[in-house]
């Protein structure tokens, strides 16, 4: 006996059935797509997209180096305010640092360079390296070449320290 001709399509979520033949064959293959469609891997559906947490602390991060830097084109990147404590000074340098690395995007500055960031912003002192070395910081920073011509910039532990002196020279 002839079996009579169906065609079918049946789309669910992401999945999609179409077939065209007798009918128990067709039958046989629907049941067969149903069955590997209850093992496939469910497909959760996105949530509206939420900024992530790294991008919410970018945006707050910006927002403070806004308010900590002063940084014009054409003049001396400088500190809005100043660390306070006893390592005042270095942590200032620090941040002076992190700034000519995010707001310029210099890896490195020279000893001159940061001097005159460091004057503009009201810091004082007599040599850049021995400001490190009182406080203790030599392991954040890295230094290369002799006096005047130094160049300073940050390791990966003093980005950290920086990164903190930026959330709490504020309060």
């Amino acid at each position: 006996m002839d079996h009579p001709k169906v065609k079918i399509h049946v789309k669910i979520g992401d999945h999609e059935f179409t077939a065209e033949g007798d009918e128990p064959t067709v039958q046989v293959w629907y049941k067969d797509f149903l069955d590997r469609l209850k093992s496939a891997p469910v497909k959760r559906q996105d949530s509206p997209e939420q900024p992530s947490q790294s991008r919410t602390d970018d945006t707050q991060e910006a927002a403070l180096r806004e308010r900590v830097f002063k940084d014009e084109k054409g003049s001396v990147l400088s500190l809005k305010a100043l660390p306070k404590g006893d390592k005042g000074s270095a942590d200032a340098l620090l941040l002076l640092l992190y700034g000519h690395l995010v707001q310029r995007g210099e890896d490195g500055i020279t000893a001159i360079q940061l001097k005159r960031s460091a004057d503009k912003s009201g810091v004082t002192f007599a040599r850049v390296e021995r400001v490190f070395k009182l406080a203790g910081y030599e392991g954040l920073i890295s230094q290369s070449g002799k006096k005047a011509g130094s160049r300073y910039a940050l390791k990966n532990p003093g980005i950290t320290k920086a990164k903190e002196l930026l959330r709490t020279v504020l309060d």
